[in-house]
């Protein structure tokens, strides 16, 4: 390419681009999982991955809203997978107040291998008890030994694209009790 293109925002405009794709995208798949606090933070985000790839930006293989929405979904995504997997440890106390101020908490269960085999347990008794079904259970208990969608297909007389339909609908489930 010998001509360069033009990108057609002005830096003072990359905010409210940025805002209406993120707000669009989280109202449509990811209503109350954010904070008002974490939607800033994925704006910026937005904004940033925006600033520094608008040279990507060519208007001949699909519009701004569209490259902006796909960059936007993209950063939705990842701050919801980081969300989902501290969940556990960032939910807020009761009455706010931290009951314990010791510096060994659960950020740093890897250090100790018994509370980590501890809130594994829990970790796993709380997503059955999530799960209504027995062969959701079943799935989930197969998932954490480690069994390939072949021996899962096999042990449940199904295909092996059942199986990913079934996993896939199985956390879909888990996401929505979060």
């Amino acid at each position: 390419m010998t001509e360069k293109s033009i990108f057609p925002l002005q830096p003072s405009q990359y905010k409210d681009y940025a805002s209406k794709a993120v707000h669009g995208y989280v109202r449509k798949r990811f209503p109350r999982f954010f904070t008002e606090q974490d939607l800033e933070d994925i704006v910026s985000d937005v904004m940033l991955r925006m600033w520094r790839g608008h040279e990507s930006f060519d208007p001949g293989k699909g519009a701004l809203s569209t490259w902006t929405g796909t960059i936007a979904r993209n950063a939705v995504l990842s701050a919801a997978e980081s969300k989902w997997h501290r969940l556990d440890i960032s939910r807020e106390f009761e009455d706010g107040e931290i009951l314990d101020d010791c510096t060994y908490s659960t950020y740093r269960a890897y250090e100790f291998p018994a509370d980590g085999e501890l809130l594994r347990d829990e970790l796993e008794t709380e997503l059955f008890a999530r799960l209504r079904s027995e062969r959701d259970q079943r799935f989930l208990a197969w998932k954490l030994l480690d069994l390939d969608a072949s021996e899962m297909a096999e042990r449940e007389g199904i295909s092996e694209g059942n199986v990913s339909l079934v996993i896939f609908r199985m956390r879909q489930k888990l996401r929505r009790s979060a």
